[in-house]
């Protein structure tokens, strides 16, 4: 679609600035083992809006200059969703990006290792799109993070709390968790 005849260089340049936050999207739903640090929420927040809002006026000027076809033959309705939606899946990715996928990377790329003590606790989560068997760690409350293991290791385990050793690699971003020693 983007090498299509016809296509000019802003919708080209548009296109792979969609298909990168696309790709930072995914980044998250892959990989669980990040928690960034709740210093950096305000900030990527504002810079997601900041950018959201760029990205609409680009979008606008270029629609006005007839260098960008937004919603062609749309009707009345799809092109209202598209007006009301758009905006807010346009922040959502750009947010995701800026709050999980870049500090994320960042802290695998320039992180220190760290390790601390913890208390874990295993916990069985029903999920057809992610691991079943994992182990819950006391100082971590954030949505996107679960450390996986195995079926075999979930029933060797005992019920209830255990002393942990946690290993990653930590960032002024957030840290990783790469591995939980436990004491049972």
């Amino acid at each position: 679609m983007l090498y299509s005849k016809g296509v000019s260089r802003p919708q080209k340049v548009l296109g792979v600035f969609f298909m990168i936050l696309t790709g930072g999207i995914l980044w998250p739903v892959l990989h669980h083992d990040f928690v960034p640090d709740p210093s950096i929420s305000t900030p990527t927040f504002h810079g997601a809006i900041a950018i959201t809002l760029t990205t609409l006026a680009i979008i606008i000027y270029l629609k006005k200059q007839n260098l960008l076809v937004v919603f062609g033959t749309l009707t009345r309705i799809q092109k209202l969703i598209g007006i009301v939606f758009s905006p807010i899946v346009i922040f959502l990715f750009i947010w995701a990006n800026l709050a999980i996928t870049i500090p994320h990377l960042y802290t695998l790329a320039f992180g220190q290792e760290f390790s601390r003590q913890d208390t874990a606790e295993k916990i069985k989560h029903r999920s057809r799109k992610s691991c079943d068997y994992r182990l819950k760690l006391q100082s971590i409350d954030f949505t996107f993070f679960h450390f996986c293991i195995s079926e075999s290791k979930y029933n060797q385990l005992q019920t209830g709390e255990m002393n942990a050793v946690v290993f990653g690699k930590k960032s002024r971003f957030g840290y990783t968790i790469e591995r939980i020693s436990l004491d049972h």
